[in-house]
């Protein structure tokens, strides 16, 4: 419904002043006038460099200014005021990013799924299913993250958005079979017809989709049995991928595949070598992961 006055003077007392070195001035919302706090925090989410469901996203910083707008606009909808699609979005993907409370993250994007739903906006409902696919995964919901992802795959397919079926066709390939249902023919299957996808993207995202091409295709190798094989697909990555996060991935996969071959020698050499360059090159994710190996 619309922001009416009197919710706002209930909600808080005062004007909000939104303050980031990103922005060209301080934004001021006057909290007495419903249209201008709805206006004021779109610009102020727009100012500091968000923009809905935009791949950018996904790239920007969670600053200190980031957290308090999230608070702020967390606030106005707990009082009642209707947030537009995209600032809803930001709120989603500021929250998912922090990664502070899985609860908010889910519940932000089921109001998507279903705002888009009512909407029939199919390209955005295919994104939000596909990440809250991701995020019922990170919290061990695994029907649910079939589920959601299977419906993703299924629109993306009827709708021909071939970069979201791509991402799709890969998350179920690195799900292990007896997770997934999928047979090994089903999973192989799902590898070749993402290669073949892969013709039909621009050159400049070509090496980044191979690199998580090869990475899914490892990992189903893995999943099956087969390491050696999985090794010499883990070595590829790491020859031909152009960053240093793709590189590490390449090697800790093939220090994987030690492990599950009972290596363990070669597992903590190849585990060692991947913790010195992923602390050389800013990998600190992988760099945490490889030191936990080794512990």
């Amino acid at each position: 419904g619309d922001i009416t006055a009197n919710q706002v003077d209930s909600a808080m007392s005062g004007d909000i002043v939104l303050k980031d070195s990103a922005m060209s001035g301080d934004i001021v919302i006057n909290q007495s006038n419903a249209q201008e706090i709805s206006t004021g925090i779109v610009t102020a989410w727009k100012e500091i460099g968000f923009q809905g469901n935009s791949q950018e996203n996904n790239n920007l910083s969670i600053t200190q200014e980031v957290k308090e707008l999230v608070k702020v606009t967390e606030n106005l909808q707990k009082s009642g005021f209707q947030l537009d699609t995209d600032t809803l979005w930001n709120l989603y993907l500021s929250t998912r990013s922090m990664d502070i409370n899985s609860e908010k993250t889910i519940q932000y994007s089921t109001q998507l799924i279903e705002m888009h739903t009512l909407n029939n906006e199919f390209h955005p409902l295919c994104t939000i299913l596909r990440l809250s696919a991701s995020d019922y995964h990170r919290i061990g919901e695994t029907a649910t993250h079939l589920q959601l992802i299977t419906q993703a795959l299924n629109l993306a397919r009827r709708y021909e958005f071939k970069e979201l079926e791509f991402e799709c066709i890969i998350e179920l390939a690195n799900i292990s079979g007896n997770i997934s249902g999928l047979s090994l023919k089903a999973q192989q299957e799902l590898i070749e017809r993402a290669t073949n996808l892969i013709s039909d993207f621009t050159s400049t995202d070509s090496s980044q989709h191979q690199a998580i091409l090869y990475t899914a295709h490892g990992n189903l190798l893995r999943n099956q049995g087969q390491y050696y094989a999985a090794i010499d697909v883990f070595v590829q990555l790491s020859q031909i991928c152009d960053t240093p996060t793709q590189k590490a991935a390449g090697v800790l996969g093939i220090a994987g595949c030690y492990v599950d071959l009972n290596l363990i020698a070669d597992a903590r050499i190849t585990f060692q070598k991947a913790l010195d360059y992923c602390l050389m090159n800013g990998v600190l994710g992988y760099a945490e992961f490889a030191k936990e190996q080794l512990a």
